[in-house]
């Protein structure tokens, strides 16, 4: 007496379907299903898990990136002072009047200049974080394929094994 009734099981016999692959394939047959369905989903996870980190690290470098640049831009300011006073004094010590025009126009062009400077500094922090905000978010979407392909690998899996054994009868 066979334990699989081939002809009536799950609606076989509504859709011309036969279940017999099924139960000829025996312990061996059901044991490559489970452990080829269960490697492609533990790869599909391994691979979403690695994906998942490279997006966190990405994450952590685009805002280090940002405040590198903030720090880096606090410096100019700093600096700033330090070079207006370094040029009022080499004004003042070729005898040029510091309320002078000439004194005025080189400590504005100094100000200007550094905060171009500043600018940039802070605008190249700001591309850079965007860029690697963009790169972890490419890495998180593909976390979410790398799942999809897992699942679709163990159900392409064990397809492929249960129409192997279907046809080698």
């Amino acid at each position: 007496m066979a334990l699989v009734d081939t002809e009536t099981t799950m609606g076989a016999a509504s859709t011309g379907a036969s279940l017999a692959p099924l139960a000829a394939m025996g312990p061996v047959g059901w044991a490559a299903i489970g452990l080829s369905v269960a490697g492609s989903i533990m790869s599909g996870r391994a691979n979403s898990k690695a994906r998942k980190e490279q997006a966190a690290a990405e994450e952590e470098l685009s805002r280090q990136q940002r405040e590198a640049a903030k720090v880096r831009a606090m410096k100019l300011r700093q600096a700033v002072g330090a070079t207006k006073s370094s040029a009022q004094a080499a004004l003042a010590a070729s005898g040029v009047d510091l309320g002078s025009d000439l004194s005025n126009i080189v400590s504005t062009d100094i100000q200007q200049r550094s905060d171009a400077d500043i600018y940039y500094t802070l605008m190249q922090g700001e591309q850079r974080g965007m860029q690697l905000d963009t790169q972890a978010s490419i890495y998180r979407d593909s976390a979410k394929s790398e799942m999809t392909a897992g699942y679709m690998g163990a159900a392409s899996s064990a397809l492929s094994i249960y129409g192997s054994s279907a046809f080698r009868r």
